[in-house]
């Protein structure tokens, strides 16, 4: 997608906004001067849009529960309840949705002297996921201030 295709679409997401938070491609060439439904799809599918979007999504369901849950007192509406219930699961599941993800930690740890002796093991002499160890620049991660390669 090009960049004045894509800075139109965004223009007019914002415009239409916050009804255009929850259309489709389909949607959006129906309600939009820009009627490709391809190009609005490869619009959705970029990264920092359904990052975006995902982020709106939030806000306003957030606000749709604070909303809900202030005019809890006045209502004896069972949907209600329901409702609030869910608003509130989607909420929690976005949340740990936004601190979990990959976490790699690479570590040495060094063998113990009867492991070292052991006749099925190999001990690397260098780090094997490096190009070149003499590149490597010290990093601060918590009280680590320096990584070295022994």
């Amino acid at each position: 997608m090009d960049e004045q295709l894509k800075q139109q679409c965004w223009d007019l997401l914002q415009h239409h906004a916050p009804d255009s938070v929850a259309w489709n491609h389909y949607d959006l060439a129906t309600y939009t001067e820009i009627t490709d439904i391809n190009a609005w799809r490869d619009f959705l599918l970029d990264p920092e849009v359904m990052e975006w979007l995902k982020k709106e999504r939030n806000i306003l369901s957030a606000y749709q529960l604070a909303k809900l849950t202030s005019n809890v007192a006045e209502s004896k509406s069972v949907g209600q309840a329901q409702l609030i219930n869910s608003l509130e699961k989607h909420n929690a599941n976005q949340k740990e949705d936004l601190q979990t993800g990959p976490a790699f930690i690479y570590t040495y740890i060094p063998l113990s002297v009867e492991q070292a002796a052991a006749p099925n093991v190999f001990q690397l002499e260098e780090d094997i996921f490096l190009d070149d160890p003499e590149k490597l620049e010290p990093t601060k991660f918590g009280d680590i201030t320096d990584i070295s390669l022994t």
